[in-house]
């Protein structure tokens, strides 16, 4: 495996558990990094609980996920209304 490969590599394992990935930030909260763990994989999140207490932050990811999704939802539904025209 050349160096130029194992740069590509890392590069998307950085993508993959850095949430927000900004090259300038090097550091990140307990948080955000739960909040990129959430969000690839829930399950594998929640596994962590045998670990410490993932409930502080399920409750709240599990809340603004609702959230997102239903102002998701109302966001399509007005831009599908009838009446409601797009440029």
């Amino acid at each position: 495996m050349s160096v130029a490969q194992i740069v590509k590599r890392v590069e998307r394992v950085e993508q993959a558990l850095c949430p927000r990935h900004d090259p300038d930030k090097t550091t990140f909260t307990l948080e955000e990094l739960c909040r990129s763990m959430w969000q690839q994989d829930q399950a594998a999140f929640m596994a962590l609980g045998d670990i410490f207490p993932v409930e502080l932050f399920r409750t709240n990811f599990e809340r603004e996920d609702a959230l997102a999704a239903e102002a998701e939802r109302k966001s399509r539904s007005r831009s599908h209304a009838p009446g409601v025209f797009s440029k």
